[in-house]
């Protein structure tokens, strides 16, 4: 299906440094990517072009600065539909230096057109320190390309991840960093809506078969579900 989701997308979260210290001892974290999956074209064959679009953000605790998941040498490439290469790419921005809740948050723009989809802002905000207020930190990042990749995957796809790594040492350390995360946010444009299902349960006989008429959401007509098989509870 085309279920892939060109548009400006909005990533919010908020996330605990319990110590800054054992921070320093991660790999990554917090880390979080939106994985866009869609196609862009046609081939020769008149086959469908499947490409990756990730916008990805990484703190890296070892070296208490952000990566950007993008493309290296950030340009465009001559041929439209040619598949391209993502790295982490640093960023610098503000160290993780406080413990409380932080709260990150990134806008990014998905589309066909390779030059079109970009990176917006990221905006950090920090808890409060000394006394003081909370202090907010922003970077442009409209500079910033989303990469076409081919990852292989030849259907639409809307992923969103979030993830946080431990500092690999091959077991001769034991490291006391933990993620913490909460109100995890994603905003994006509308999705065209599936049926909205209801399902009611159905007992059935070893080898009977069932048919549930489900309406649509307009009402214009049913979808049919077909149970197959009973098991023998």
């Amino acid at each position: 299906e085309d279920r892939g989701v060109p548009g400006n997308f909005f990533y919010s979260v908020w996330f605990y440094v319990q110590d800054v210290d054992a921070l320093k001892d991660t790999q990554t974290g917090p880390e979080l990517s939106i994985q866009n999956t869609f196609p862009v074209g046609i081939d020769n064959n008149n086959n469908k072009l499947w490409r990756t679009n990730i916008a990805g953000l990484q703190y890296v605790g070892a070296t208490e600065s952000w990566n950007i998941w993008t493309k290296p040498d950030n340009t465009k490439d001559k041929e439209r539909h040619t598949p391209e290469t993502a790295a982490w790419i640093p960023l610098g921005g503000p160290a993780l230096d406080t413990k409380g809740w932080w709260k990150l948050t990134y806008t990014a723009r998905f589309q066909k057109h390779k030059r079109l989809s970009k990176y917006s802002k990221f905006v950090l905000l920090s808890p409060k320190k000394n006394g003081s207020g909370k202090a907010q930190y922003k970077m442009n990042l409209s500079n910033f390309r989303i990469a076409q990749e081919n990852r292989g995957w030849n259907e639409g796809s809307l992923f969103v991840t979030l993830e946080g790594q431990n500092l690999w040492t091959n077991c001769t350390q034991i490291k006391q960093q933990q993620n913490y995360y909460d109100n995890v946010k994603v905003v994006g444009p509308r999705i065209p809506k599936y049926p909205q299902l209801s399902f009611q349960k159905v007992y059935l006989n070893l080898g009977d078969t069932s048919l549930l008429d489900v309406s649509e959401e307009q009402g214009h007509g049913k979808v049919q579900l077909y149970i197959l098989i009973g098991h023998p509870d």
